[in-house]
């Protein structure tokens, strides 16, 4: 390639770079409850107006550590492989039949179950069949706009492209129901920061009841 081919080529990509950032924005989000207390792990996702196109599968990993799942509370996209090993020296048994996602895998130690795909939006609890007090929450959703907050309550999102939006903002304590609110992000803009208020509730001590079996039954 000669010379002024590849400073065209050079131009050409750098602009291209320009463009793809001023395109995007940054948004900060804010949780707390009535009382103004920060709510840590609260998931915040942006949903756009305008579908997206499929993503490609991605895997995630939720460990079993000292008889709790770890992240406990996580989020992923539709369409994401969630890999569950086991790093206990005793055996586990995961499980959840939350509408948005059936499974069971059987008592097994290390890593010796394939990945579970979630590809189904919705509120998934699990729990071990063994260990009543193991339970664990992952919501599933249809982008790739989401995170947790930090122990301040806090989170920031970065490049979404300019359009309207639908934010969510969810605790494991409110069960099914998200809060929601309207946005439209605007390239080039300073930052944005929204602020949700939650009825933030206890988090329930055990899993979810397997048929035929109440709660408390399990192994301690």
């Amino acid at each position: 390639m000669n010379r002024p081919a590849a400073a065209c080529l050079a131009a050409c990509i750098a602009t291209g770079t320009m463009l793809t950032a001023a395109a995007a924005a940054t948004v900060r989000f804010r949780v707390v409850d009535f009382a103004g207390k920060p709510i840590k792990d609260a998931i915040v996702y942006a949903v756009p107006d305008t579908p997206l196109p499929p993503a490609k599968p991605r895997t995630a990993i939720i460990d079993q550590v000292n008889r709790q799942f770890v992240p406990q509370i996580n989020v992923v996209q539709v369409g994401t492989y969630v890999d569950f090993p086991n790093s206990d020296n005793i055996l586990h048994s995961v499980y959840s039949f939350s509408p948005a996602k059936t499974f069971v895998l059987r008592l097994y130690a290390g890593k010796t179950e394939p990945p579970v795909r979630f590809n189904k939006p919705g509120i998934v609890v699990m729990g071990c069949q063994i260990h009543d007090t193991m339970i664990a929450w992952l919501l599933v959703v249809k982008t790739p706009y989401f995170g947790k907050t930090n122990a301040a309550g806090l989170l920031v999102l970065h490049h979404l492209r300019a359009g309207r939006y639908r934010m969510h903002a969810w605790d494991v304590s409110m069960r099914k129901v998200t809060a929601s609110r309207p946005l439209v992000v605007t390239a080039g803009g300073p930052p944005r920061q929204i602020t949700f208020t939650l009825k933030a509730g206890r988090m329930p001590r055990h899993g979810p009841t397997m048929p035929g079996m109440s709660a408390g039954m399990g192994m301690q």
